[in-house]
């Protein structure tokens, strides 16, 4: 507390009911009257009386109420609430999206999470009302408190004491009076304690503590009761929801380490001198060593710090993530389930979200965990007050090509990145280079270019409430042919007059050849391989593509033209219709590859209207909510076979290195992928973990056939109970052996739609030999021996004959009763088709 004291003998005389208040002694134990030589300087929270004489002594104040006069005023003001329907704050928290920023006070970048916050009034009578969704800011370190604070809620560990819990604020800064619209109920709860009294550390109020040393002395704030110990800190806590802080919980004083002392007489540069030890023996440091070791607290570096901001020297660390924090907060928390190796950034992000959803979901949360998140939703942080604010100046960037104020623009926008993750950045509009640049903090050149003739259109996005990852900005897309870029801005104005200026100058350069200007920054514009494996980093893990280790590539998204939030989730694709969750994924499945199938590359037009529909309708798939599949079902297996031709399909009209080889056959399967849900599926990992996941096992695998990494053997959760051998005929491969038709299964006609599949490969793929008494099957029955009969060729040979034409069945039978048959299997095919088509839905299976 502040204690503010007069210099010299006091002659203001002090009202009565202030004398009693703070307990002043009249007279000594000798009963001589006390000389008041000293006194403490009231200080008054009240509103002065500026209309009235205010003398140049003193100013004139309103009439204070004390503790006795309000004790009245205290037991209506409860009743009332009693009396009233009492509205708890309940609060739902999630982190949809982490954003990279600048700090501006220590110019340095750091890791911030948009936690979307949405308010849930729950009334006696269980009516809830939702209210507005807001977003707040925070760092890792802000919110490792928050999480220790709801996992030892959720775990069901024991609690410290009221009395031995001491709060530290970190990271935040109040609100401002209009921003807050839901503290007037507090603030007229608690009018009774409008007038605080503030005096010197050793004065308390009546109402926080009458008698210190009473070992039973309790303390009544909130209308709560809590047990004081003796000797315990009492702090007084504003209990309005705008002063309520994001904390971290220190242990007791009794718990803490003590300090060594430092001598601050003799201060070395880059060291702290610690006083000699008095008696120096064995297993005693001593005072050389002592004197020379360094303490992590107010070290002052003795060299100058590295260089890494344009044109100015800062602190040598460049970012500041606080990963370690959450780490610590986190231990023994797994998080959500998942078969892609995503880095550590979105996973932290992932399970931070996961752990404050279940924290905000309790049904019964403690204290503590209600006031942290009351904190957490209530208060602005630093970032709050930062982001998106300033220019190229805040952000430390010094752009490659010169702004003209005269004809170009600067904007400080955050721009994404992937699906999780944006990045606060300046957007600096060329109109006469024809040109959008974007720098990240702290850099000279820019991280991406996007040129005018890339750009098919620029549209205002208004995403639903409920899925948009930043509430309260406003974002604006870019579509171009292979990706859609989205930038959010602080203010709708700022949105308005970028949007303007860019299709004024889309316009104005129409008719106008760039080429020249184009061939300049063409290193910096997207391509197809930064489109599909990201432009800053990868989302998801490195696979292996060969046997060494070191052969890794990223993974090829080929669904992240547009973003989860711009479009209408998968569950909505039945138009309104009565149907289960399944069925509408099923249904989308088959329409997704109807669309597929009908393109070809000597048609295709990467800016086609068609096509460009096609790879937004693929970006649905990461709306699939994969827990909402029975991976038992017979629909499933519709699902997942038709969305593995559909990606087939997809890799083989893009084919970024050409189409497949014996070479690459292995990057090809392993690299092409699609975001299903919350989680990456390459071809191989569809066909060999997901669809084959509880077939026997190969007993040799050689391309064009390919096995899926040892790492992904995670994905065997989502492995389908298909067991049926002839699921062998009906997945296409992709090379000439196979057949360029591919079936759109329905669960109603499943069944015919696998027989004539199966009949349309072994026509093509069965050779039989009279004279050499020899039979040649297809490659899939060496590789997949073990589906048909445990390996045995006879009964692989046998379970194929029904699907042959009649005279092939009578020689086949012919040369089994003779009992000299050989079975041997095709050669592998090096060469792939360069598309895929429907298959004929009028051919039926004629056995």
């Amino acid at each position: 507390m502040l204690g503010l004291y007069k210099a010299g003998p006091s002659t203001d005389p002090l009202e009565p009911e202030l004398e009693d208040a703070l307990d002043i002694p009249q007279h000594d134990a000798f009963g001589n009257k006390v000389d008041r030589g000293v006194m403490p300087l009231l200080l008054y929270a009240d509103a002065v009386d500026a209309y009235g004489d205010i003398s140049p002594d003193r100013p004139k104040r309103l009439p204070m109420l004390t503790t006795q006069d309000t004790t009245d005023e205290d037991d209506n003001s409860v009743q009332e609430n009693q009396d009233n329907v009492s509205l708890r704050r309940r609060y739902e928290l999630d982190v949809p999206v982490y954003i990279e920023m600048m700090n501006r006070t220590n110019r340095t970048k750091q890791r911030v999470y948009a936690v979307r916050t949405k308010e849930r009034n729950v009334t006696e009578t269980s009516e809830e009302r939702k209210g507005e969704v807001a977003m707040k800011l925070r760092t890792g370190h802000s919110l490792a408190s928050v999480l220790t604070i709801g996992l030892n809620d959720i775990d069901n560990k024991s609690e410290l004491p009221a009395s031995d819990l001491t709060f530290q604020a970190s990271d935040h800064v109040e609100l401002d009076d209009d921003s807050d619209t839901s503290s007037s109920e507090s603030e007229s709860d608690d009018e009774s304690q409008s007038s605080i009294r503030i005096s010197g550390p050793n004065h308390f109020d009546e109402q926080l503590l009458s008698e210190p040393d009473n070992a039973n002395a309790k303390v009544e704030h909130n209308e709560q009761q809590v047990e004081l110990t003796p000797g315990a800190q009492v702090v007084s806590v504003d209990p309005s929801p705008q002063s309520l802080p994001s904390f971290e919980v220190l242990a007791p004083d009794s718990q803490l380490e003590p300090y060594p002392t430092f001598d601050t007489t003799k201060r070395k540069r880059g060291k702290h001198v610690i006083k000699h030890s008095k008696y120096i023996g064995k297993g005693t440091v001593n005072a050389g060593r002592a004197a020379g070791r360094k303490l992590p607290t107010s070290v002052v570096h003795s060299k100058p710090p590295k260089k890494h901001e344009p044109k100015g020297r800062v602190n040598r660390k460049k970012s500041d993530y606080h990963a370690k924090a959450l780490v610590k907060a986190m231990k023994g928390f797994d998080g959500p389930a998942g078969s892609g190796q995503v880095l550590t950034p979105d996973q932290m992000c992932r399970k931070v979200s996961h752990l404050l959803t279940e924290i905000s979901s309790l049904a019964l949360p403690s204290e503590r965990t209600t006031e942290a998140i009351s904190a957490l939703v209530n208060t602005n942080s630093q970032s709050d007050v930062e982001f998106l604010r300033g220019g190229s100046a805040e952000l430390g960037v010094v752009p490659l090509e010169t702004i003209n104020v005269e004809f170009d623009c600067e904007f400080v926008v955050a721009r994404n990145i992937w699906e999780g993750r944006w990045r606060e950045e300046v957007c600096a509009l060329y109109t006469r280079g024809g040109h959008l640049s974007f720098y990240a903090p702290l850099t000279k050149k820019p991280s991406l270019v996007v040129s005018f003739d890339e750009i098919i259109s620029v549209r205002e996005c208004n995403p639903d409430t409920k899925a948009n990852p930043l509430p309260g900005l406003h974002i604006l897309a870019i579509d171009t042919a292979w990706r859609c870029h989205y930038f959010a801005f602080l203010e709708a104005t700022a949105l308005e007059s970028f949007s303007s200026k860019l299709k004024n100058s889309l316009y104005l350069t129409k008719d106008q050849a760039q080429q020249n200007k184009a061939r300049e920054w063409e290193t910096f514009q997207l391509s197809l391989e930064s489109a599909l494996t990201g432009t800053i980093g990868p989302k998801w893990a490195s696979v292996s593509t060969g046997r060494k280790s070191h052969q890794k590539k990223q993974r090829r998204v080929l669904n992240g033209r547009r973003l989860s939030f711009d479009l209408k989730p998968v569950s909505d694709s039945t138009g309104g219709e009565v149907t289960s969750v399944q069925s509408c994924i099923a249904t989308y499945a088959e329409n997704l590859l109807k669309m597929a199938l009908a393109f070809s590359p000597d048609t295709l037009d990467a800016t086609e209207s068609s096509f460009i529909e096609f790879l937004d309708e693929a970006s649905r798939l990461r709306s699939l909510p994969l827990h909402k599949i029975d991976f038992t079902s017979r629909e499933a297996l519709c699902i997942f076979v038709n969305l593995y031709h559909c990606l087939l399909q997809h890799s083989l009209l893009i084919a970024v290195d050409g189409l497949p080889d014996k070479r690459s056959a292995t990057q090809f399967k392993r690299r092409s992928c699609y975001e299903i849900g919350d989680d990456v599926f390459s071809l191989s990992e569809l066909e060999s973990l997901v669809i084959r996941g509880k077939t026997r096992r190969p007993s040799r695998i050689s391309l064009p056939f390919v096995a899926p990494p040892k790492k992904s053997m995670a994905y065997i959760i989502y492995a389908l109970d298909a067991t049926d051998y002839r699921i062998n005929f009906v997945l296409n491969n992709g090379d000439t052996h196979y057949p360029t038709q591919v079936p759109v299964l329905t669960e109603q006609t499943m069944d015919d739609q696998i027989d004539a599949a199966c009949q349309n490969f072994l026509l093509n793929q069965v050779e039989i030999d009279t004279q050499k008494s020899t039979v040649v099957l297809p490659k899939v029955c060496d590789v997949y021996t073990n589906d048909f009969g445990n390996g045995d060729v006879i009964v692989c040979l046998s379970q194929c004959l029904r699907y042959l034409d009649v005279g092939d069945q009578l020689s086949i039978a012919e040369l089994l009763e003779n009992g000299t048959v050989s079975v041997k299997f095709r050669s592998p095919s090096d060469q792939f088709h360069t598309h895929l088509t429907s298959f004929d839905s009028s051919y039926v299976f004629s056995p």
